[in-house]
């Protein structure tokens, strides 16, 4: 009997469901189906219809419902918008055995269904969260960043967040292969970060995925600087532009040299008027662009002492702002979404000033100097913190959970609109945890306690390489966001299935006891440097990775029935751990010349394994991270290119084991 997958309407993100289904289904040696759509099924012919169906009913871009239904006679895939019935089938796919471990199609783990009533199933997913995304970080090709778009609604995100107009300065990192000395730099030009952004989002077009954008660059921007990055702007500035500028002891200009770091005169009528223009400008010209987000300066402690300036707060101008630029968005007709942002001195609610069309705007929280040892507490658990007076340009940035929840409650007694988290595991805190198990159970728990915080979603600022030694915390993070009830315990239990078969609570109980040893605050420059306590931990983290050495081995040369493809990965990760840790005892004991000279031997190592493990880490970012945070010598990371470096290549799994 002939079977067909019939779609009811002409879109792309249905037909690409259509496709996706199909090609999952045939990984089953199932009866293959043809791809119609509605009424070209030929009448009279015995069929079974797989019917693929949107009932768009959406009141916000990001929202999503979605159901599947499939019996021996029928099934059909429906949602409230193309992009919820592509997270329909991949909601089916999951339910009946498949396993998305990794970014990449050697991620995929397809099941072996031998009970045939496995296959009929129905279910409906109104998602607990509203906003479940990730932003791009780090250093990616063009092809990191495709093979992770791909991964998220499979994991049922919806969301992608693009920072800056264009992602150049993410693309050029991957390019240039700054930070590794031994692989030579690959040409790349702004040409060619034009051709792979339009990839980009066609991509998410093809997925229907929420499209966030921009953000950091807006104050460079409005006074004519490109702002693709942080990067140093040595151009003279005119005696007009300059008056632009926030006004820091007196002196006017580029705070450390970089205008995207740099915060504007928002007193001075002129600025404020070029900064809305350049932001509706750009909303007009991109309305592909979902959720775009208005960000001020990337520092603390440079808000403008002028007189225009000192006798308001920094908030309070930041919401005149995004006033205005509601009122020139509302004048042009434009019904973008805005995104403002809890960051920095914007932690601090307005005092008089607030937001006079609260349905354009979505608030995000953005606790960046948080802790990661612990996760958000229940709110009728804790008695949150009075905060201190503000004082400008004194700002201490709060760590602890309560202080960071403490500027939240303020904003929300002068905000009640759409919210969410935007935070920062997988951004350089995961590479404190060797496990990625610790991290992983604090963010599920964070999930869970979000909607109690009265925040509608999550998006993670994050490395989009952050695989080593596995995908647990991105699993856990969008299983999570769309269904919250599910538990860190049962996810655990249906990753390490999947990525180690018979192998699972091996490797499960390792990789929690290289959390348990690891201390990610400290990895990221928080608390006390001397810490003989922390360097007992690092030495039986570097003993345990040693003493599961040769059962790794031992599983990779007897695994014909598990898969090779993640056990091959902590092979690669047990000399890391080793090499690392051994640095780590070092800077706890303050030896900094011992501590720099084991950390080049780590640093060697990961740079000359990146055509290998590139796939999984993001051998920039953890060079950048711990050169400027846990305290390594930055001249290790930031060497030239050595005379014999290599043409870059990609490599796998399968070429080459550590030795």
């Amino acid at each position: 009997m002939k079977m067909y997958l019939v779609y009811d309407k002409a879109n792309e993100v249905i037909e690409f469901a259509a496709q996706e289904l199909q090609k999952y289904w045939a990984m089953l040696s199932r009866v293959p189906f043809e791809i119609v759509q509605q009424g070209a099924v030929p009448q009279g012919s015995p069929q079974a219809e797989l019917r693929i169906v949107a009932c768009p009913n959406q009141t916000h871009p990001a929202d999503d419902e979605y159901s599947y239904c499939v019996t021996p006679q029928h099934a059909e895939f429906t949602g409230c918008c193309a992009r919820s019935v592509l997270l329909a089938v991949y909601a089916y796919l999951r339910s009946i055995g498949f396993r998305f471990l990794t970014p990449g199609q050697d991620g995929v783990r397809v099941p072996n269904v031998e009970d045939e009533e496995a296959f009929f199933t129905q279910h409906r997913i109104v998602p607990s969260l509203r906003h479940r995304g990730v932003c791009i970080e780090g250093a990616c090709s063009a092809e990191h960043i495709l093979d992770f778009i791909d991964w998220l609604p499979k994991l049922g995100f919806n969301s992608f967040f693009m920072q800056f107009r264009s992602p150049y300065t993410f693309l050029e990192r991957w390019y240039r292969h700054i930070g590794n000395e031994f692989f030579k730099e690959q040409p790349f030009t702004h040409q060619d970060c034009s051709r792979i952004d339009h990839q980009i989002t066609k991509a998410m077009q093809l997925r229907g995925l929420v499209h966030h954008r921009v953000g950091h660059g807006w104050t460079g921007e409005a006074i004519g600087r490109v702002c693709q990055g942080w990067d140093s702007d040595n151009a003279p500035l005119s005696d007009e532009t300059r008056q632009l500028l926030a006004m820091i002891n007196g002196e006017r200009a580029f705070w450390g040299g970089v205008p995207s770091n740099t915060n504007l005169c928002y007193g001075n009528k002129q600025a404020e008027k070029k900064l809305v223009e350049c932001i509706v400008d750009y909303a007009q010209q991109n309305p592909s662009v979902d959720l775009l987000h208005i960000w001020l300066a990337d520092t603390c402690n440079n808000i403008c002492e002028c007189e225009l300036c000192v006798d308001t707060t920094p908030s309070d101008q930041y919401a005149a702002l995004l006033n205005e630029v509601d009122r020139e968005l509302t004048a042009r007709g434009l019904k973008t979404q805005l995104v403002f942002l809890l960051y920095q001195e914007l932690l601090l609610a307005p005092v008089a000033e607030r937001l006079h069309n609260p349905d354009r705007f979505t608030l995000m929280f953005a606790p960046i100097s948080r802790t990661f040892e612990q996760s958000y507490p229940c709110p009728d658990r804790v008695q949150l913190p009075h905060l201190p007076p503000y004082q400008r340009n004194q700002m201490k940035m709060p760590v602890d959970i309560e202080e960071n929840l403490s500027y939240l409650k303020q904003w929300q007694a002068v905000f009640t609109g759409d919210s969410f988290v935007y935070d920062y595991p997988l951004g350089r805190a995961h590479y404190g945890d060797l496990g990625y198990y610790k991290i992983a159970g604090v963010l599920a728990k964070d999930i869970q306690r979000l909607s109690a915080w009265g925040l509608n979603g999550y998006i993670s600022c994050q490395e989009l390489r952050a695989a080593f030694p596995n995908a647990l915390p991105n699993y856990v993070m969008g299983l999570m966001l769309e269904d919250s009830s599910r538990t860190f315990e049962q996810l655990c239990e249906e990753y390490f299935s999947a990525a180690y078969a018979e192998a699972a609570p091996q490797v499960q109980r390792y990789l929690a006891e290289l959390s348990r040893l690891s201390h990610i605050d400290y990895f990221n420059a928080k608390g006390q440097r001397l810490r003989r306590d922390y360097a007992v931990d690092y030495e039986r983290a570097a003993q345990a990775a040693q003493k599961m050495l040769p059962q790794l081995e031992q599983l990779v040369a007897d695994s014909s029935g598990l898969p090779q493809h993640m056990l091959k990965l902590l092979l690669w990760h047990v000399d890391y751990v080793i090499l690392l840790c051994n640095a780590m005892q070092a800077i706890c004991c303050g030896e900094q010349g011992r501590a720099d000279a084991l950390y080049k031997t780590f640093h060697e190592f990961v740079c000359k394994a990146e055509p290998v493990i590139g796939r999984f880490l993001d051998v920039y970012r953890i060079g950048e991270v711990s050169s400027n945070y846990t305290g390594f010598s930055r001249e290790i990371v930031n060497k030239e290119k050595r005379e014999d470096s290599k043409e870059f290549f990609q490599g796998s799994l399968d070429d080459a084991l550590p030795v």
